[in-house]
């Protein structure tokens, strides 16, 4: 009797998204004149060296992550870009992935895969499966890989929606001893436990805000009215005047445009008014913003009798 392939086995095995197996695996699992046979017909293939996959599923970002940690393990984590996508964040991108490692190792450049050797074990946790760095390490590396606009974006997004805290951001600097623009990242997390938590409050403050008479105005002033909580990125108290910058990404859709617009009539009925900036005016004329605001504070100011 011919003897059974087990090729279709071995086939069916890997044909799963993020699945990966190094090659003894199956060889001991499949035999080696299946995975042999798999392999010569293009059924299987190596994602890295010895480490394979399903040729449907081989370029996605979920079995590349796993063939770069299964090939380079042990003591090895996702961290970066690609590591804040595993807590749900959207990210500019996710290739090359970084892989942090706290030994000395060698390999040959894969054009999606970054290999960063640190000198301290970072935290990290498990995600579908796959070893990630805490998500302040993982924003710290990503603030390192991509630079200081987009590590600002995913940190005021990870802020923003209650996934870490500048706080825990900066505990975790001693797990990075070297980080580019080390200053500027402390600054910019200093003035997020201020309660700045939005990238155009953030440039407002240093573009707009940034001046005598206007470093004055109370930053995230908080009132309560009709038992209901609101703040205001700032507020000038003797004129009773409220100023928003209202950032793209948080305020374009219906719902953030509703609680606005309620915010709005709730402050209006305790005689506050409230000035608008969008984004465009914010960052490419803050001259202008800076003079709307002293015009309306002149303007409402009290008559002295």
């Amino acid at each position: 009797m011919a003897r059974r392939s087990r090729v279709p086995e071995l086939i069916a095995a890997l044909d799963k998204d993020g699945v990966v197996r190094r090659r003894a695996d199956l060889v001991s699992e499949f035999g080696k004149n299946a995975v042999d046979s798999a392999t010569r017909d293009g059924a299987i293939l190596a994602v890295l060296p010895s480490i394979y996959a399903h040729p449907l599923h081989r370029r996605s970002f979920m079995t590349r992550v796993g063939a770069a940690l299964l090939w380079l393990a042990p003591d090895v984590v996702l961290s970066g870009s690609a590591a804040c996508s595993m807590f749900g964040m959207d990210v500019h991108k996710l290739f090359p992935v970084t892989i942090v490692v706290n030994r000395r190792i060698r390999i040959r450049a894969r054009y999606w895969l970054r290999l960063r050797r640190h000198e301290y074990v970072i935290p990290s946790t498990v995600r579908a499966g796959l070893r990630v760095a805490s998500l302040p390490c993982a924003l710290i590396q990503a603030w390192i890989d991509e630079g200081s606009r987009v590590g600002k974006g995913l940190i005021l997004d990870a802020i923003r929606d209650d996934k870490t805290d500048a706080i825990e951001l900066i505990d975790s600097f001693r797990y990075y001893p070297k980080i580019s623009r080390r200053r500027e990242l402390r600054g910019f997390l200093e003035h997020l436990k201020d309660g700045i938590d939005s990238y155009l409050e953030w440039v407002a403050d240093q573009t707009v805000l940034n001046v005598p008479d206007l470093a004055r105005l109370q930053r995230q002033k908080e009132f309560w009215i009709d038992g209901e909580h609101y703040f205001v990125d700032a507020y000038c108290d003797e004129t009773k005047t409220a100023f928003e910058f209202d950032g793209k990404k948080y305020h374009n859709d219906d719902a953030a445009r509703r609680r606005d617009i309620k915010r709005d009539r709730a402050l209006a009925t305790i005689g506050v008014q409230v000035i608008r900036f969008t984004f465009e005016e914010v960052t490419g004329s803050p001259e202008a913003c800076r003079d709307t605001i002293r015009k309306t504070i002149s303007a409402r100011r009290p008559v002295a009798a």
